[in-house]
């Protein structure tokens, strides 16, 4: 059990790291002041798919909604990140594998710090391996100590 909690938590790290380092479209004043498109859509419900999937809560076509339709999804002894279906993505495919120029809203993002643009999910791991191991080898002591 407790190797399954720590697997769910590195995932949830490498989530949250994704979010913060994949491209975000422009807000409505970031996309007048650029020329840049801005679309809404409807909001799309969160929810829990029967296979255990997340499905986040998004406004289709809005700012951010790359950020939101970054789940975990974990089954058995291994975990996912990233976006696993939906109309998101073909979209989340093309900005984490191309090659192109950040926009506004990216733009605006990256000042916070973090590589905004192409491997966000990559980076997310990589940048944060160290801390990841440390969750797995937390999971493994105490099931191991439970075990002797």
């Amino acid at each position: 059990a407790e190797t399954r909690k720590a697997l769910k938590l590195a995932g949830r790290i490498v989530q949250a790291e994704a979010k913060k380092r994949c491209p975000k479209g422009p807000t409505k004043a970031q996309a007048k002041g650029t020329g840049a498109s801005y679309k809404t859509g409807k909001t799309v419900a969160a929810h829990t798919k029967a296979d255990g999937t997340e499905v986040a809560s998004y406004k289709k076509g809005g700012p951010g909604g790359l950020e939101r339709s970054i789940i975990v999804k974990q089954e058995g002894n291994y975990v996912d990140v990233g976006v696993m279906s939906g109309e998101a993505l073909k979209y989340a495919e093309a900005m984490h594998d191309g090659e192109y120029n950040l926009g506004p809203g990216s733009e605006a993002k990256q000042k916070g710090g973090e590589t905004v643009g192409p491997k966000f999910i990559d980076r997310a791991y990589e940048e944060n391996e160290d801390k990841v191991n440390r969750v797995f080898s937390w999971g493994i002591s105490v099931a191991a100590s439970r075990v002797a």
